[in-house]
C-alpha cells in the first residue's frame, strides 16, 4: 500500500470515519497489467478500531 499525506499529530477521540475509493494492483515489473478494483476503509475513534477492505478479484489476500 502506498500513501502520500502528512502524519496526523492527533487523533480525533469521537465520531467515525468512511472512505471508498479505488484500488490497483500490479506483480513487480513494467510487463505485467494492472489490475483495477475498489477500496474502503472505517474507523470509529470511540471503539478505536478500524478496518480495510480491497476488492480486487486477482489478488492473493496475505494472511
Amino acid at each position: 500500500m502506498i500513501a502520500v499525506g502528512k502524519k496526523t499529530a492527533t487523533l480525533p477521540t469521537e465520531g467515525k470515519f468512511e472512505y471508498t475509493g479505488d484500488a490497483t494492483n500490479r506483480k513487480v515489473g513494467p510487463g505485467n497489467a494492472i489490475e483495477y478494483g475498489t477500496s474502503a476503509f472505517t474507523a470509529d475513534f470511540v471503539a478505536k478500531n478500524g478496518q480495510a477492505n480491497w476488492t480486487l478479484p486477482k489478488l492473493a489476500i496475505l494472511t
